[in-house]
C-alpha cells in the first residue's frame, strides 16, 4: 500500500500548540513534522535535526529546548510524534478497510467460484416469473432489503456537556494572553493545561473552575497579580477535583442507601 500523501491540520489546534512561539520556532517544527510524515522517525542528532529543519546549529539549539516537547523517543531510540503517528496509523487502518470492503463487492458480483466467464448478475437467462423448480418469486418492496441495525448506546464523552465551555473558556485565555503579554506568562500554554488535566482525568468541571479563576486575574497587578499561571492552576485543581468527585461519590452512596431492599435480602434467606 502506498504512503498517504498528506494528512489534515486543524489550524485551532496548531494555533493553539505554537501560542508564544517564535517564528524560527515555528518553521523548524513545521519541517520536522513535514519530515517525519515522509520519511518516518527522525534521527536523535541535534545536527541532524538542525538540517532537516534548515537552520543553524546553534540557533537550532535554542529553538529544540521548546520543540522538543512536542517529540518522543519511539523504541528504536528515534524521536516521533506521538499525534502524528496516531493519525497515520488511522489512515492506514481506514484505507485498509476500504480495501477489504472494495474486494468483497466484487466478489460477490462473481460466482461464489469467482468465476471471470460467469454472470456478474447471476443466470442471464433466470425468469423470476416462470422459475425452472415452478416456484415464483413475488416482487418485494425495497424496505425488505434494509438491514436491520441495532442502535447502540453512545458512551457519554468524558467532558460531557462542558467541552463547548471549556473550549470558549480556553480560547478566551488565549486572546488575553496576546493583548496583555507579561513575562511570567511567556510560556504558558492554556492548551497543554487543558490537555493535561484531561489525560489525569481530572473533573470536568474542576477545569472549567480553573480556567475562569484564570480569566478573572489574568489582568491583575501588584499583589494580586498570578506570578506563575502554570502552577496556580495546578494548586487550585489539587483541590477542585477530588471535592468534585468526593461530592458524585457521596451522592451515589446516598442514593444506594435509599433504595428499598427486598425483605428477604435483608433478613437474609430462611431455611
Amino acid at each position: 500500500m502506498e504512503k498517504a500523501p498528506g494528512f489534515q491540520v486543524y489550524a485551532a489546534d496548531f494555533y493553539m500548540d505554537v501560542l508564544g512561539w517564535s517564528n524560527e520556532e515555528v518553521g523548524a517544527y513545521w519541517r520536522l513534522l513535514m519530515y517525519s510524515w515522509v520519511n518516518g522517525p527522525m534521527p536523535n542528532e541535534m545536527k541532524e535535526l538542525s538540517q532537516i529543519a534548515q537552520c543553524g546549529a546553534k540557533k537550532f539549539s535554542n529553538n529544540w529546548k521548546r520543540i522538543q516537547t512536542k517529540f518522543t523517543l519511539n523504541d528504536e531510540g528515534k524521536y516521533i510524534n506521538l499525534r502524528l503517528e496516531q493519525t497515520r496509523a488511522e489512515q492506514i487502518k481506514y484505507r485498509e478497510s476500504l480495501s477489504k470492503a472494495g474486494k468483497k463487492g466484487a466478489k460477490k458480483r462473481w460466482n461464489k467460484d469467482g468465476d471471470p466467464n460467469s454472470h456478474p448478475n447471476g443466470d442471464p437467462n433466470f425468469d423470476p416469473i416462470n422459475p425452472p423448480n415452478g416456484k415464483k418469486i413475488g416482487l418485494q418492496s425495497s424496505v425488505f432489503f434494509k438491514r436491520k441495525t441495532s442502535k447502540r448506546k453512545r458512551p457519554t464523552p468524558y467532558l460531557a456537556d462542558l467541552s463547548s465551555q471549556i473550549t470558549e473558556l480556553a480560547k478566551k485565555l488565549a486572546r488575553l494572553s496576546l493583548a496583555y503579554p507579561k513575562t511570567g506568562y511567556r510560556n504558558f500554554n492554556v492548551n497543554g493545561l487543558v490537555q493535561k488535566f484531561v489525560n489525569q482525568k481530572k473533573h470536568p468541571q474542576a477545569i472549567l473552575d480553573v480556567l475562569w479563576e484564570l480569566a478573572k486575574r489574568w489582568t491583575l497587578t501588584g499583589k494580586d497579580e498570578i506570578k506563575n499561571p502554570q502552577g496556580y492552576a495546578e494548586t487550585i485543581m489539587k483541590t477542585k477535583s477530588g471535592n468534585y468527585y468526593e461530592r458524585e461519590h457521596t451522592a451515589k452512596s446516598q442514593e444506594f442507601k435509599n433504595l428499598e431492599m427486598p425483605g428477604e435480602l435483608l433478613r437474609g434467606k430462611e431455611g
